[in-house]
């Protein structure tokens, strides 16, 4: 179940963000915080979803200024006007509630905004010494992402015992946690009304939580796979390869994992039960020394954005590459030959060296554009490509220019790494893909260049990927109208 937290300052902004909830919330979370002093419970009265209450204190993350006392009769009045549940804090005066009403319609909580899991064991017990009809509460700030897995075996704990808990990590490393939550046994998970401020670090949309993850239909055998980078917030892959799956009725879920820490996601894979990975920036160099074997491609380029989990071991692969060309060739005329051409690419990281040497495979002279000279000369050897200083690349020829870092992708999309200068070229193709025209390409297109969008590289390589993954092709046409959706959604279109 998904409860939809209301945070807002006045009665209006709340009740219009109650109209404006769309399919999946099963229930709401009323935050009282501000609410206190107005006549909030004819709320309660106007919704048809069941209402959880809550009023947190400033020391527990909420907005009340009051004093203690008046908070816990803002929480008796609530369950006098009818409130289906209401959310008590542990060690505050009040957990005293529990004396007055059922237990079925009390939450106990903790919540530990200190990085960290020390000391969580001992909470969790304390918050399950209650009667056991309560509902235990327990979100901590998760560091990295083996962090957020506590949270399963916990939930794995307390479901053993007939105990309804909901157990959540807090931060971005734990958002894939938040979405698998129920299917591990929580009797719920929390995300905002869409277009509002999460009312807690990692805490999602509901349009995402019930329709791009579908979280209370992810089964416990689900073939999980996802995303690794920081940040993946813009990212266009879980649109895709979500709409894939249920595309072909396959019971799986593609998932979000933002964290600087790729060892420690790839060492715990197995006990997130993940099946592949994307890896995106700036993981596609780092996660090497991790993999098991790897394809030529990705041998040859030295970077991998593919990542398959399979008998006890890891396979990397590279996508990147040959999705370029082929979005390449597709705007190019038809009798275009590659051996000879001369090709600027713009950057030095994962991306660089794989469409580089995909190009270099054809026979094409490629010179890296970059302004670290060590890793531009490191990458330009690793695939036999020529390096110039980024400064230079206005005063060169090239028949074909290629960006390839993440400058200018949303939110960030008013920026643009090139002048007008470095865009004689006669044809520019941005990687970013998010916005689908991006400055650049404005540019470019402003003063007589060809463009090619970088949607057309993602969709072939997450097309590609999904192969490699489910072993067989998505529908035609489903990860270009999944992504455009997912343009639209985030504003990039």
């Amino acid at each position: 179940m998904i409860v939809v937290t209301i945070h807002e300052r006045t009665l209006g902004a709340a009740r219009r963000r109650l109209a404006g909830l769309t399919r999946g919330a099963g229930m709401v979370e009323l935050r009282l915080d501000d609410l206190a002093d107005q006549d909030w419970p004819v709320l309660l009265k106007e919704t048809t979803l069941p209402v959880l209450a809550t009023c947190r204190g400033r020391l527990s993350g909420g907005r009340f200024d009051g004093s203690e006392e008046a908070r816990v009769a803002v929480l008796r009045r609530a369950l006098q006007a009818g409130a289906a549940r209401v959310d008590l804090e542990a060690d505050t005066p009040a957990e005293d509630l529990i004396q007055e009403w059922p237990g079925d319609r009390l939450v106990l909580s903790h919540h530990e905004f200190r990085p960290g899991t020390t000391g969580l064991e001992e909470r969790l017990a304390r918050l399950l010494s209650s009667p056991g009809e309560i509902v235990v509460k327990l979100a901590f700030m998760a560091r990295r992402t083996s962090d957020a897995l506590l949270a399963r075996k916990w939930l794995r704990r307390t479901r053993a015992d007939g105990r309804a808990a909901v157990i959540l990590p807090m931060g971005e490393e734990g958002v894939p946690a938040r979405i698998l939550a129920p299917s591990w046994g929580a009797a719920w998970t929390y995300a905002a009304p869409d277009g509002a401020a999460p009312a807690a670090l990692g805490q999602l949309p509901l349009s995402q939580m019930a329709g791009l993850y579908d979280v209370d239909n992810i089964g416990p055998d689900a073939i999980l796979t996802g995303i690794l980078g920081c940040p993946v917030g813009a990212s266009l892959s879980p649109w895709m390869h979500n709409r894939g799956l249920r595309d072909l009725g396959i019971a799986g879920c593609y998932l979000p994992f933002a964290t600087t820490d790729a060892a420690d996601l790839l060492l715990n894979a197995a006990a997130w039960g993940l099946h592949g990975l994307s890896v995106t920036h700036p993981h596609k160099e780092v996660v090497l020394p991790w993999v098991d074997d790897l394809s030529d491609a990705a041998r040859g380029c030295g970077a991998v954005n593919t990542l398959t989990f399979a008998g006890g071991g890891i396979h990397g692969e590279n996508t990147d590459g040959d999705a370029a060309c082929q979005a390449l060739e597709e705007a190019l005329p038809h009798d275009w030959h590659w051996p000879g051409r001369r090709v600027a690419i713009v950057g030095a990281g994962g991306a660089s060296r794989a469409v580089g040497w995909a190009l270099r495979r054809r026979q094409a002279v490629v010179t890296l554009y970059s302004r670290d000279a060590a890793q531009g000369e490191q990458t330009a050897a690793a695939i036999g490509a020529l390096r110039q200083d980024l400064k230079n690349l206005g005063d060169d020829a090239k028949e074909i220019l290629i960006h390839a870092t993440p400058v200018g992708t949303w939110p960030n999309e008013d920026v643009c790494l090139l002048g007008p200068r470095d865009l004689d070229a006669d044809l520019v193709f941005d990687l970013v893909s998010n916005p689908r025209e991006t400055l650049l390409l404005r540019r470019a297109a402003s003063q007589g260049c060809s463009t090619v969008s970088g949607l057309s590289m993602l969709v072939r390589q997450g097309e590609a990927q999904f192969r490699l993954w489910h072993g067989q092709k998505p529908s035609p046409g489903c990860f270009m109208a999944a992504a455009l959706e997912g343009l639209r959604y985030q504003g990039g279109e």
